[in-house]
């Protein structure tokens, strides 16, 4: 008796055994199979969808499975980049100009939401572009340009070919001041920055009528007739605007003004780009991405670093009043002594130490906060000796016959009238406004609206289309 109990407890033993191994390897195939999904559905395939590329795409190559890179040699030009990131479209509607010492060395964030290609202004050579899968960021590093660290307790703020440098707290005062020889009709433009190192500060409006952009767009933009203003997007500040009285800057003013507060430290840019600008009554382009410009136009920048101030800590041994001490104001370190912009009449070429090449960018003069800022003026020059872009056109001349803006295309069969962007049988000046506020990023347009909106039509949608479409609303077509 004793045996078969014996017997029977080993058997139980064993059966225990195999079910315990048994469990074990369905855990562990469990385990690797899920580690297996897990690293497949980790595993990236990135492209960069780029005008310098043959095929339109370059793949970008990874030794982590995270970080994509891939370096080209460009030629002195403007070249327009997005990134794809296992067939998701990833970009960003700024612009990188690399006449300045870093390009962009904390990185983009890029979004799959607002895909918008980047522009990147180069003077020419080998150019390294990075890509995080997990962060979205993308950095852009000319050859022989070694990018900062973030050490170091200052910012380092590079606007055109000057720098300034300022601590955390103080505030950052940037203004455009423009100067045409001509009246235009209408503007598209872009300012990007590093919204880990500048904070942008926002205005907000107590009327429930207003919207914060209106007031934005008001505050900032104070000569911009219905300007349409987005600061929401990330790193990027885009305001765009048409009249058809044109907008009078044959007497220099203020076309655009922007305030920040330090964030970060290291080193960071602010690039600011005129993207399209045309005279009254014409088709001429002052500027296409900042290369093409007419002869009569300047820009000017303005920069101010105002110090930070701690509020003063009461004494103990004095006896404070009951009311509550405020704030000591901050207190400007630096103003800009205000020089005439010269018209152009000719190519100019700005003298600067870095970059030896003349480029056709914002140049501007600056010292450190605490020494006093020297004239700080720019000229706008046209590009010489330079191959021009693919992705440039030559903008018709006045006398030119031009084609029907009215004209459908051909492909596919629209079901609404070309202009009628917001399909509700009319052609209004709400059309209009729509495409201002696709171009600015705050409004997206489904791919049968893109083509409506493209009225002119030239394959691409912006500012000319929304005034073509303000004209032929007044007659004027």
């Amino acid at each position: 008796m004793r045996k078969v109990k014996g017997s029977f407890a080993k058997v139980l033993a064993c059966v225990f055994l195999l079910f315990c191994v048994f469990s074990y390897n369905i855990n562990i195939s469990a385990l690797s199979l899920t580690s297996f999904a897990s690293s497949k559905a980790e595993s990236h395939t990135v492209f960069l969808e780029a005008s310098f590329a043959h095929d339109s795409s370059v793949a970008m190559e990874s030794v982590d499975g995270v970080n994509f890179s891939t370096t080209v040699e460009l030629a002195k030009g403007n070249y327009q980049f997005r990134v794809i990131d296992n067939g998701n479209t990833f970009g960003h509607p700024g612009t990188i100009n690399d006449t300045t010492v870093t390009i962009s060395t904390s990185g983009w964030k890029l979004s799959e939401t607002i895909n918008a290609k980047c522009t990147l202004v180069a003077t020419g050579g080998n150019y390294t572009f990075s890509y995080n899968t997990e962060n979205n960021k993308l950095q852009v590093l000319k050859e022989g340009v070694e990018a900062p660290g973030d050490s170091g307790e200052s910012l380092k703020l590079n606007i055109g070919n000057i720098s300034v440098h300022a601590n955390i707290g103080d505030k950052i005062s940037y203004e455009i001041y423009l100067k045409a020889d001509k009246v235009f009709e209408d503007v598209q433009s872009i300012a990007s920055f590093n919204e880990d190192k500048l904070k942008l500060t926002k205005i907000t409006s107590d009327n429930p009528e207003i919207t914060d952009n209106e007031a934005e767009a008001l505050k900032n933009c104070p000569n911009l007739e219905d300007v349409v203003y987005n600061s929401d997007y990330p790193g990027v500040v885009a305001a765009n605007a048409s009249c058809l009285d044109g907008y009078d800057f044959t007497d220099e003013k203020l076309f655009i003004s922007l305030d920040f507060t330090v964030i970060g430290t290291g080193e960071t840019n602010i690039e600011f780009t005129v993207q399209e600008m045309s005279k009254l009554g014409g088709e001429e382009s002052y500027f296409l991405f900042s290369n093409i410009c007419s002869k009569g136009v300047s820009l000017r920048g303005d920069v101010q670093v105002t110090q930070y101030v701690k509020p003063t800590e009461p004494s103990a041994n004095i006896t404070q009043p009951e009311t509550t001490t405020e704030a000591q104001e901050p207190t400007e370190v630096t103003a800009p002594i205000t020089t005439e912009p010269q018209e152009t009449t000719a190519p100019v070429t700005t003298e600067v130490t870095e970059p030896s090449e003349s480029v056709p960018s914002v140049t501007m003069n600056a010292t450190e906060p605490s020494e006093s800022v020297p004239s700080i003026t720019t000229e706008v020059i046209e590009p010489t000796g330079s191959t021009a872009p693919t992705n440039e056109k030559t903008e018709p001349t006045e006398g030119e016959t031009q084609p029907d803006p009215t004209t459908r295309p051909t492909a596919p069969e629209l079901k609404y009238d070309l202009g009628d962007v917001n399909r509700d049988g009319k052609l209004n000046i709400r059309d209009a406004t729509l495409i201002q506020k696709y171009i600015a990023k705050i409004a997206s347009l489904d791919d049968e609206q893109i083509l409506l909106a493209d009225y002119k039509p030239d394959g691409k949608v912006n500012i000319k289309d929304a005034t073509l479409i303000q004209k032929k609303i007044a007659n004027l077509l």
